[in-house]
């Protein structure tokens, strides 16, 4: 088992019979020289609740799309194929504990 910590967007929520998983990206971002935030590269992270654990995750279950999440859990690397063959490389989480930190993405400044 591997310990994580981590902050992320949520994108979408996925539903599957054994519960669901919260998509999410971590963005990796810098400022330019002209002062712009620019994103270097994404860790795409799935967060994984178990329908057993439904209740204690209900209001990180009821997130919107792009809010802000700290999480802590344990997880493990996680590759998988996409629709054009391509073999991508992310994150599986389970969380612990979280405290939701925005309900949206700000544009003006680096998410982490």
């Amino acid at each position: 088992m591997i310990q994580m910590e981590t902050t992320v967007f949520v994108n979408k929520k996925v539903s599957l019979d054994f519960g669901t998983v919260l998509k999410c990206a971590h963005p990796h971002r810098y400022k330019d020289e002209s002062g712009n935030w620019q994103t270097a590269s994404t860790t795409y992270i799935d967060v994984l609740i178990r329908n057993e654990k439904k209740g204690e995750f209900a209001d990180l279950l009821a997130t919107e799309e792009g809010a802000r999440v700290a999480l802590t859990g344990h997880g493990k690397p996680l590759s998988y194929t996409n629709a054009d063959g391509k073999t991508l490389i992310g994150l599986q989480i389970e969380p612990h504990e979280f405290e939701i930190q925005s309900a949206g993405k700000a544009e003006d400044e680096a998410p982490f």
